[in-house]
């Protein structure tokens, strides 16, 4: 039986050079983008969550300060992700069976994407689970603990990608409706699709609970 304690590695430490603007503060209606994640990943029931900081990571912290999340500086961020991953993995509760890795720049990934990711981990044979969306590989990725070592043994070169791509057999390809797996934001034309498709959505479950109480209403079904 598998170990069902899942962490979040949430990767924010880059420079967001090719933005000009710095992403994980980037707004999303009333939440900045690194807050979005933080809340999908806590509402999912993921209650060991690393973040790691390193370009303006004092900023992260302060915006993160009224949630329950870890902070871990990757001091070599210039060198990039993959060396965010290996301090964010060297951080991770040692009980944990399975992680998801999320970069900052795919920021509307839904809660029930995440927890659809969890059980499927759990009820599948495989240690590797992809989300996609018509049939194309998104974020986050669900990596079994058997490979944390091997990952942290890595030189890096080809990144997070090579590694897991030798284990193509133990991956599973797990269809979701979530488009928002596949949405990035490199660019400012990137941010500014990606805001569309924000408010394309409309409110979310919880939103419409916080409109509705104003007037002492609520949700039935």
């Amino acid at each position: 039986m598998k170990n069902k304690k899942i962490s979040s590695i949430i990767l924010s430490a880059g420079f967001s050079s090719r933005m000009g603007s710095f992403k994980p503060l980037l707004k999303f209606g009333d939440y900045t983008a690194i807050e979005t994640i933080i809340k999908a990943h806590l509402n999912s029931g993921i209650n060991d969550i690393v973040v790691v900081i390193g370009h303006r990571g004092d900023e992260v912290r302060e915006t993160l300060e009224d949630y329950k999340v870890k902070f871990v500086k990757n001091e070599n961020y210039a060198q990039g992700m993959f060396s965010s991953v290996v301090s964010g993995l060297q951080a991770i509760e040692r009980e944990a069976g399975a992680f998801l890795v999320q970069p900052v720049d795919i920021p509307l990934v839904k809660e029930n994407t995440i927890k659809s990711l969890k059980s499927q981990y759990i009820h599948s044979d495989k240690g590797i689970i992809y989300p996609t969306f018509c049939g194309r590989k998104g974020h986050p990725p669900l990596i079994d603990c058997k490979y944390k070592q091997e990952i942290l043994d890595s030189n890096g070169d080809g990144g997070l990608k090579r590694i897991l791509e030798k284990y193509k057999d133990d991956a599973e390809y797990y269809p979701t409706f979530d488009e928002a797996v596949l949405k990035d934001m490199d660019t400012p034309e990137a941010y500014e699709i990606l805001l569309a498709y924000y408010f394309s959505e409309g409110p979310t479950r919880n939103e419409w609970e916080r409109i509705l109480s104003i007037y002492n209403l609520r949700i039935t079904s």
